[in-house]
């Protein structure tokens, strides 16, 4: 974000995150009003939930190209459907004065919308995962940061002690899954932090030879060729090779 704010460009980087991040707070805060006793999940996602507007903020204001039109349709889509959950949550179940559908004691109000909040939350924190295939198949723990990981885990603990006390379901399965996969990634990291890292080359073709590249050409008449040969597993004996061509 510092960067962004200080070329006054938004470069690659991408709004989807910021997006999620307010549809997750939008729902724990519709959630925390629907259900009684849920101040501590409320105050949270409220200051979460400025803190993501802020974020996607900067980002409508400093996208232009062909990032204008992208950045103000996701964001407007991603507020355009957590506005009509909450919509049908708060208006359309009470007026049809739906039951509760779990069986919880809940309302329907509170049930829907702990559905969707806790599956969405599930989502995000299953989103590591992706980290942890590249984390594999590079050996390398650069895009797994462990001090992001050890947050993560002790955010995920916190909740789900909350959630043991309260005997909430929702608040509770998003942060059991999440202390699942952040111990899974401390375990990957444990493993590969110390492994040598797997290069660019040999992580494109999906190899651990060593590759070596020579440009092809005709010694003898001083000419040579564009061509580039890659050879895998055994380094060539150059001095056999220049006394063939030689005979």
């Amino acid at each position: 974000m510092k960067r962004i704010l200080a070329e006054r460009t938004i470069l690659d980087f991408s709004e989807i995150p910021y997006a999620t991040s307010v549809c997750n707070c939008i729902l724990w805060v519709a959630y925390a009003i629907a259900t009684p006793g849920r101040l501590f999940p409320l105050l949270t996602n409220v200051c979460g939930l400025a803190l993501s507007l802020s974020y996607c903020t900067v980002f409508l204001w400093y996208s232009t190209g062909g990032a204008f039109f992208r950045v103000r349709l996701r964001v407007c889509g991603v507020l355009g459907c957590m506005g009509f959950v909450v919509v049908v949550a708060f208006v359309l179940l009470p007026a049809l004065n739906c039951p509760d559908f779990i069986g919880n004691g809940d309302s329907s109000t509170t049930d829907l919308l702990g559905v969707f909040a806790a599956a969405f939350n599930t989502g995000m924190y299953g989103s590591p995962l992706s980290a942890m295939a590249t984390v594999m198949r590079t050996r390398s723990v650069e895009f797994m940061p462990l001090p992001l990981t050890l947050g993560t885990l002790g955010c995920c603990i916190s909740w789900a002690l909350y959630a043991f006390y309260v005997d909430d379901l929702f608040i509770g399965i998003p942060n059991y899954v999440g202390i699942c996969l952040a111990l899974a990634q401390i375990g990957l990291y444990a493993i590969y932090y110390k492994l040598p890292a797997v290069s660019k080359q040999q992580d494109e073709i999906g190899s651990d030879d060593r590759v070596y590249a020579a440009l092809v050409g005709d010694i003898k008449s001083g000419t040579s060729s564009d061509k580039v040969v890659v050879v895998s597993a055994v380094e060539p004996n150059w001095g056999e090779s220049e006394s063939e061509g030689s005979r």
